[in-house]
């Protein structure tokens, strides 16, 4: 078979499958997914983006049912699972925002952590015998 025509075949072949990805993906934009957050987008990976712990960047993850999430927050928050709500789709992706604020939460560690209550017991005096 020539090259062109193997080219050309799956050319039309990735082509029809972006088309039928795409129309897959719609199907999500306006709802919520929870998405186990994996790391770094590609983007931000050949960027070579270092926001720290606490830093904002683009990460990404996979739904339940395995389609890739893209979305901007924390590094702090991967490998958690969290709730997207889905804003666009792309033939290969979704994108999304991290919902109920879960984005802008405080870092449990920076918390303070309240003291612990000491409550003093005063036992009465043992009665001494043969008194």
């Amino acid at each position: 078979m020539p090259e062109a025509v193997k080219k050309e075949r799956n050319r039309l072949l990735l082509e029809a499958q972006a088309e039928v990805s795409l129309d897959g993906n719609r199907r999500f934009i306006g709802s919520r997914q929870q998405v186990l957050i994996e790391g770094l987008s590609t983007r931000d990976e050949k960027r070579a983006v270092d926001p720290g712990p606490d830093g904002v960047a683009q990460l990404t993850g996979r739904t339940m049912c395995d389609r890739i999430v893209v979305f901007d927050a924390p590094l702090r928050l991967v490998g958690r699972l969290v709730d997207v709500d889905i804003t666009a789709a792309g033939a290969w992706s979704l994108a999304g925002e991290v919902a109920d604020g879960l984005a802008e939460a405080v870092p449990l560690e920076q918390l303070e952590q309240p003291q612990p209550a000491l409550h003093q017991i005063t036992m009465p005096a043992a009665p001494q015998r043969g008194t």
